[in-house]
């Protein structure tokens, strides 16, 4: 079997744990479509999606199917409930749960709608533009990355709650993935995340959570109020841990200096605190300042809390490679969608999406890398795949796709997989 068989069969088998759920048939039409069309052309504009079906009708006809599904106002709360029912294995495995937040800047748009005021991450100005909430899982012990959930948001149209807020949709992203699994994984947020209202409701609900912390946090210590830098620079850092980066192709090791000290979080207008313990772990590499991390791990050590600590924060850095890639391979910045129910639901569908070629093909990538007809690796050694292998893994699917085509829809239960290659031709 070659490796254009075997991309078949892994697309029919992830379209096909979509089917039988919340929903309808014409919808899961809808997903295998805009997967195959997305992995297929590297774009997120709906003309290149359609046309790279290949379809026997016109293109314009394509669209408007696209587009009729996509004005579903309900849409992507069933799609996230299906996707997260159908990858609650792979969720439940990871050992966390990785938080961040995104945008969509579109500077010269001006027709699309619920346009609002964002901070645009590559050029830091303020542009027109739409938030975006991420969630993925990781596990440090292996390189899969399970996409859990997004959720695109504006504050700036009618389609959404006057009291939407970022604090409520990680609390109620969370909540879902909570709905279908039983494990609660531990959360990691980064700075922007130090806010009483998620540290609160997770110290209410035991969720164990890992969140960098802004230096004029108060906190306690030894019975009284202090300043996370106050009680930061007391503590002893006698524990090594070493980070290992790759740039530029090159593989360089960082040794932080850390700590950890026992804390409480106090009440907002009450002089008492949570009775539960909280661990403060302090971190500094040579020529840098203290960063100071807030956690609910179950550590019995200083040592212990400072090794998971750092592994969980660790693990933060893949959630930014994916931004990144999503940007950089497909586009995604340059969504043209004028609708803003159409734009929230593709933007479920594209995460869905991410999700075979993130999960589904982990433990073929290599092969589909090192034995693709293109010259991917030019010097042909493994180690100049880097740590994060996606960016060539995208190009490699897409020309692999180039010489198929999508053809009806393949029941994965009942078929065996020489008869679900044959769906794609």
């Amino acid at each position: 079997m070659d490796n254009k068989q075997r991309v078949q069969i892994k697309f029919n088998q992830y379209c096909g744990k979509y089917q039988g759920k919340d929903l309808s048939l014409p919808e899961c039409k809808l997903f295998r479509e805009m997967a195959f069309g997305i992995l297929r052309s590297n774009h997120v504009h709906l003309t290149r999606i359609g046309s790279s079906l290949e379809e026997p009708i016109r293109l314009k006809k394509t669209c408007k199917r696209f587009s009729y599904h996509l004005g579903k106002e309900d849409l992507h709360e069933r799609l996230s409930e299906t996707h997260i029912s159908a990858n609650r294995y792979f969720l439940s495995r990871c050992r966390y749960l990785i938080v961040d937040g995104s945008d969509i800047s579109k500077p010269f748009a001006q027709k699309m709608e619920g346009l609002g005021r964002v901070h645009d991450g590559s050029t830091k100005d303020i542009s027109a533009g739409y938030w975006q909430l991420n969630l993925i899982g990781v596990n440090p012990d292996t390189s899969s990355t399970v996409m859990a959930t997004s959720r695109l948001y504006s504050y700036k149209t009618k389609y959404e709650s006057p009291r939407l807020s970022e604090n409520s949709l990680i609390l109620e992203s969370i909540e879902r993935i909570d709905r279908h699994i039983d494990k609660k994984q531990t959360v990691v947020i980064d700075r922007g995340g130090d806010r009483r209202t998620l540290i609160e409701r997770f110290l209410y609900s035991e969720r164990p959570f890992i969140i960098r912390q802004k230096e004029n946090r108060h906190i306690e210590h030894r019975g009284k109020r202090k300043r996370v830098d106050t009680v930061g620079k007391s503590v002893a850092l006698k524990y090594k841990y070493n980070v290992t980066r790759t740039r530029g192709g090159k593989r360089r090791i960082h040794q932080f200096s850390c700590g950890a000290v026992r804390v409480k979080f106090p009440y907002e207008h009450n002089p008492d605190s949570w009775k539960t313990p909280l661990w403060l772990v302090v971190a500094r590499r040579d020529g840098k300042g203290r960063c100071y991390f807030l956690s609910s791990i179950d550590a019995k050590t200083a040592q212990e809390a400072v090794r998971q600590v750092m592994e969980g924060y660790g693990c933060r850095w893949r959630i930014e490679e994916v931004h990144r890639q999503v940007k950089q391979d497909y586009q995604y910045e340059s969504v043209s969608l004028k609708r803003y129910t159409a734009l929230r639901n593709f933007n479920t569908l594209f995460w869905m999406t991410m999700g075979f070629l993130y999960q589904q093909l982990e433990d073929i990538s290599l092969q589909l890398i090192m034995e693709f007809r293109e010259p991917i690796i030019y010097t042909g050694r493994l180690r100049d795949l880097g740590d994060f292998y996606l960016y060539k893994l995208s190009r490699v699917v897409s020309g692999l796709l180039f010489s198929t085509r999508i053809r009806g829809s393949a029941n994965c239960q009942n078929h065996n997989p020489a008869q679900i290659a044959l769906c794609l031709e």
